[in-house]
């Protein structure tokens, strides 16, 4: 691993107040100064002696080198949120973009260098959790790290398997609400009126799924028992049965009618995601239905549909929880389940889910209302999975880089 030299900023200077504290976790950013030679030397050099800001970090990486300017048990200010918790609690770690013109990917030295030295301080710091290393985009939405230079969950995800840990893909929590039709993050901040959100993104091109129908069955009995990673529990049911057009390995196990002929199903054949007005006859390995569609070639379409559909007004114009299913142009398959009507969570509407799924670049999705549970342990590969109610369904990805 790539040695991280120390050379600290001077204690008591104005960008290094020395406050000791515990420190939660990582942020990681890019400087966004692509003047040549602006590595970690000179970040450390610029961080002493500037004198018209107030702003600091803990180390800078480049393509030759990586600097430590302030001790990890001390505070710094890069997250940009004042006396907040990721400048009081989170080591703040900046990625220089010196070698590489505005615009370009981050170049492979500098890459494979920030890797490296993120993943010593993780596990320096016993930080083994995904939500320990976070872009600096959480705290407010800023572009950084730089939207041209890295993904950010990939990078995480080098991260973590440079130091050795074989990851699922990653269930990631935010926090959400819109404001004026514009979709707003407050992850973590419960005086606001928002709602969680578990986020997960799978290879849609290695999925294996199982669908299990036994009344009484607990979800996470059945996860177990058919060694699944990650479980949903049934489609629209009532009073024990399945409401439209449901198929497992290839046996119908209900079809659809009257409105329900106009719902959208989602569907697995081959290990591949499927959503759109699909053929209940095909030998689907999954398929399901659900209203109202939400995305549709990238464009929100929730309101057209809840209407065409004839959504329930306690589903389509109230905030409910919602299970959302959605697919990406390069055909992975992304899931969202959101929290609802309790004491920290309002629900989402169908505007502000639909806005959620456009973020992530859905290409299509609609809300399958759906309960979904993930199995963190489970690292098996290979198997089938399960989960339900009176109906249900799991899902198996192989790990995969998420974008």
């Amino acid at each position: 691993m790539i040695a991280i030299k120390q050379k600290f900023i001077p204690l008591g200077s104005p960008n290094r107040p020395g406050r000791r504290r515990q420190a939660r976790g990582v942020l990681f950013h890019t400087t966004n100064n692509w003047k040549y030679g602006a590595g970690d030397e000179m970040h450390g050099e610029y961080m002493a002696t500037v004198k018209d800001r107030v702003v600091s970090w803990h180390v800078t990486v480049d393509k030759d080198s990586a600097t430590q300017h302030i001790p990890f048990d001390e505070n710094a200010y890069h997250a940009g949120d004042g006396n907040g918790d990721y400048n009081s609690y989170w080591i703040g770690v900046e990625i220089a973009c010196e070698a590489v013109e505005p615009g370009e990917p981050l170049d492979l030295p500098t890459y494979r260098n920030a890797v490296d030295v993120v993943a010593q301080i993780m596990m320096q710091q016993g930080f083994d959790s995904w939500e320990q290393l976070q872009p600096h985009k959480v705290v407010y939405g800023k572009d950084c790290p730089h939207h041209s230079l890295l993904y950010h969950d990939r990078f995480k995800r080098d991260v973590f398997e440079r130091m050795g840990t074989k990851l699922l893909p990653a269930v990631v929590k935010e926090r959400i609400y819109s404001m004026n039709g514009v979709l707003k993050r407050c992850d973590g901040d419960y005086k606001v009126k928002a709602t969680d959100v578990r986020y997960l993104k799978l290879d849609g091109k290695r999925l294996r799924f199982k669908f299990v129908a036994r009344t009484g069955a607990k979800v996470s009995e059945l996860l177990i028992e058919y060694g699944a990673d990650f479980a949903t529990n049934a489609p629209y049911f009532w009073d024990g049965k399945v409401l439209g057009d449901a198929v497992a390995e290839g046996q119908v196990i209900a079809q659809a009618y009257g409105k329900m002929l106009t719902w959208h199903e989602f569907g697995v054949k081959g290990g591949r995601p499927q959503i759109g007005q699909l053929d209940p006859i095909v030998q689907w390995d999954v398929l399901v239905q659900g209203a109202p569609l939400l995305i549709e070639a990238g464009n929100i379409c929730w309101d057209y549909y809840r209407i065409q559909q004839q959504v329930p007004d306690d589903i389509g114009t109230s905030r409910a929880q919602r299970t959302l299913y959605g697919i990406d142009a390069s055909g992975d398959l992304h899931i969202a389940v959101a929290d609802g009507r309790t004491k920290f969570d309002q629900g989402l509407t169908l505007e502000e889910a639909a806005l959620y799924m456009q973020s992530k670049g859905m290409h299509l999705g609609a809300e399958l209302r759906w309960r979904w549970l993930q199995c963190a342990g489970s690292e098996r590969e290979g198997e089938p999975g399960a989960k339900s109610r009176s109906g249900g369904e799991s899902g198996e990805s192989r790990p995969s880089d998420l974008d």
